[in-house]
């Protein structure tokens, strides 16, 4: 069942159809096959999630508009040459993510592997975690990262941040690090070397470890490891690939 506010929000884009006899057919069908895809219920909730995150962080003088580089330059220093560009995942996935894992945002010390320009990361600062740190082989999408945390830092948001610029598969995860995001940003071959890090840093700290996995189209080389263990798998409307994986590094 839908909430007042989402049908509020549904109402509101069926007007929109009906009265802006100029919206291009193309966005229309780009609409349409969003909600196919996700589902009315969490289509609703994405828009109504994003545009208000979107708000809050913009006025805070954060971008995600730059910093995407090319392609080929990325592969030419990853290791695996399986790197994809980086696109921002929405805020619902995110906050939804977070939520699975059931920790406080102020206990979060977060790890965002394959950043980009920082969307999760400055969620995270505006959210109050503990510490948040990325990492990616963009460098222009790095840089815009790295800028739009320090402008979190000048606006009164103290969570404490940091950048590397790192291949995937041979960054060493900081100590503390309690839940790592990743979102398709790579092959399987640099995902397997992935998880063996992850894997190795749990087996050194033994403390409670979460990944949340967004467009889990690698979701494979975590379930046949023995010590992942899923939480959560939210699917899209279609009820074929899920949106979000969680999974959580036990012994």
């Amino acid at each position: 069942m839908l909430n007042s506010i989402e049908l509020y929000l549904l109402a509101y884009l069926v007007l929109s159809f009906k009265t802006n006899i100029n919206m291009p057919l193309q966005k229309f069908n780009n609409l349409s096959l969003q909600i196919k895809q996700f589902g009315l219920h969490d289509f609703v909730m994405l828009k109504i999630t994003e545009n208000h995150y979107r708000r809050k962080i913009k006025k805070l003088g954060i971008t995600y508009s730059l910093g995407r580089g090319e392609l080929h330059t990325v592969n030419n220093n990853s290791l695996n040459k399986d790197s994809r560009l980086n696109e921002c995942t929405a805020y619902y996935i995110i906050k939804k993510g977070i939520q699975v894992t059931g920790l406080k945002y102020h206990s979060i010390e977060l790890l965002d592997i394959g950043c980009g320009n920082g969307k999760v990361l400055t969620y995270g600062m505006y959210k109050k975690c503990k510490q948040v740190i990325g990492v990616d082989l963009d460098k222009e999408g790095l840089d815009i990262a790295d800028k739009n945390c320090t402008q979190m830092n000048s606006k009164g948001f103290t969570t404490l941040f940091k950048t590397h610029y790192a291949d995937a598969c041979e960054f060493t995860i900081p100590a503390g690090i309690n839940v790592i995001y990743i979102a398709n940003p790579f092959g399987e071959k640099t995902m397997e070397s992935v998880l063996k890090n992850i894997v190795r840093y749990y087996n050194t700290q033994k403390k409670d470890l979460y990944i949340i996995y967004a467009v889990s189209v690698h979701r494979h080389i975590f379930e046949q490891h023995h010590q992942c263990r899923k939480m959560f798998e939210g699917f899209n409307g279609t009820k074929i690939h899920p949106e979000l994986v969680v999974y959580k590094i036990f012994h």
